[in-house]
């Protein structure tokens, strides 16, 4: 399937690490490796007629402003929010990142790869930092474990 830049049908695709994106299109999401799946993106109408209000009864998981994703009860409330343009029918995700560990990883005399495949390490005493890899995290005897893609707080 080609993708057409041109042609605009905004989804949010979703991720394995747990973060989502915005992209253009369908095409778009499917092409980047990162999108394990993506959900259609309606926009919000610019007035909200009493027709929208009576035909909203389903929960919606709207796309703020800011780009975080927030549930509410139905679209009108959702679309009556002053920071929501945008949104789909249903629950927002919640995509738990795997975890792996660095048990039984070999630290000594080990080089790693500089190529950044970013990774969300988790130190012994629970602080967690984006490292620059696998390698490079587990080499770490400080870091216990760690999930793909940079931390996300």
């Amino acid at each position: 399937v080609l993708c057409n830049p041109q042609k605009e049908d905004p989804v949010v695709g979703f991720h394995a690490n747990g973060r989502h994106q915005v992209y253009p299109n369908p095409c778009e999401a499917c092409s980047d490796g990162r999108t394990i799946f993506h959900e259609k993106l309606i926009s919000c109408p610019k007035s909200l007629s009493q027709k929208f209000w009576d035909d909203s009864k389903s929960k919606v998981c709207a796309l703020t402003k800011s780009g975080t994703l927030k549930q509410y009860c139905n679209r009108a409330v959702a679309c009556s929010h002053l920071n929501v343009e945008k949104y789909f029918p249903g629950q927002c995700p919640k995509i738990v990142p795997k975890t792996h560990s660095c048990e039984g990883y070999p630290r000594a005399d080990i080089i790693c790869s500089d190529e950044y495949t970013p990774v969300c390490a988790k130190y012994k005493n629970g602080k967690t930092e984006t490292i620059m890899n696998d390698c490079a995290a587990c080499i770490n005897v400080d870091i216990t474990t760690y999930t793909d893609g940079e931390c996300l707080f």
